[in-house]
């Protein structure tokens, strides 16, 4: 049988920070059971995003079992801050689903997750997710501490002006925040909060896959195996989960036509207001985001539900198409 700390899996690093807040890495690491390391790549100026960057380094073969945590050092030019940590991972977790993977729906193979996505952000936050295909799950939020580290070879005078002239091609929303002191790390914080929610529709209708995208960053669009009926409960059943960011249905009514549901985007701000507002009424409850058609199939609106309280998503527009 295979050892969760020893099995190893194609898996790289990748680094990432917040739009529009620039961060370093200057030093990043992923540490194995055995002793052994595999980088996150460093040295780069990061300033998006919050989901992921386009910057990749293969190690050697890239073969690496599940690491069992992660040490970070970094800079922040938005506050001009050095943070570092050394963060325990769930390896346990991260061996599972890389050794389960998911079922590649349009490939039609079982496939598995190969890169470790590191944010570096405000306020010493960090964040990693695993991800694959078109799945991304998330790991862990983590909190850095700030250090003394500074810039060995830069006098205070050429830090202050590389430091002027780097934060002046930050969008002018983050300079303000500098001017006026307010740099936060709340906005992510929110997009990182999960509440119980399952989805339903108020007709009869078969879901028979999906694709759902969250504010956390999370992505869910490959089931974990060919089961498509356990995959469909995973999202009508409540469980924790972040505020979905956008969505993709595909129904089949009991006469079986078929359709496609999207929302491309949904409405950020009223979204999260309104899951905030039901969990705010009652905490215990889960939430229904309840998908009401008219008959015949032609138009669709998105209603959030508590069983207290009903709350339209009235900013956000879902479309309706035949699906094939």
């Amino acid at each position: 049988m295979s050892d969760y700390k020893t099995e190893k899996f194609k898996l790289s690093a990748s680094p990432a920070a917040p739009d529009g807040y620039q961060m370093v890495i200057f030093e990043g690491l992923f540490h194995r059971s055995d002793g052994e390391t595999f980088p996150v790549p460093s040295g780069h100026r990061l300033i998006s995003s919050w989901e992921s960057s386009s910057i990749s380094w293969a190690v050697g073969d890239a073969e690496q079992p599940a690491p069992d945590s992660l040490s970070l050092v970094w800079y922040s030019t938005t506050e001009d801050k050095f943070y570092a940590g050394h963060f325990l991972l769930p390896q346990q977790r991260i061996y599972n689903l890389l050794k389960t993977g998911f079922w590649n729906t349009e490939e039609q193979q079982q496939q598995t997750y190969d890169e470790l996505t590191v944010l570096v952000g405000v306020k010493g936050m960090a964040v990693v997710w695993l991800a694959g295909g078109k799945n991304k799950v998330l790991i862990g939020r983590f909190q850095a501490q700030e250090t003394t580290s500074r810039f060995p070879n830069q006098s205070a005078q050429e830090h202050a002006e590389i430091l002027q002239e780097e934060r002046a091609e930050l969008p002018s929303a983050v300079q303000q925040q500098i001017r006026a002191g307010t740099i936060s790390a709340k906005k992510w914080e929110d997009y990182l909060r999960v509440y119980p929610w399952k989805l339903a529709f108020n007709q009869p209708l078969k879901l028979y896959n999906y694709g759902l995208d969250y504010l956390n960053a999370e992505r869910t669009n490959y089931p974990a195996t060919r089961d498509m009926a356990q995959y469909a409960r995973g999202i009508l059943e409540p469980s924790p989960k972040a505020v979905p960011r956008d969505l993709d249905l595909f129904v089949e009514t009991e006469a079986g036509q078929r359709y496609e549901i999207r929302v491309v985007a949904f409405d950020e701000a009223e979204t999260m207001a309104a899951f905030e507002a039901l969990h705010q009424a009652d905490a215990q409850a889960p939430i229904t985001l309840r998908v009401e058609l008219d008959k015949p199939v032609r138009k669709v609106q998105l209603v959030l539900d508590n069983g207290l309280k009903q709350l339209p998503l009235t900013k956000t527009t879902p479309e309706i198409f035949a699906a094939e």
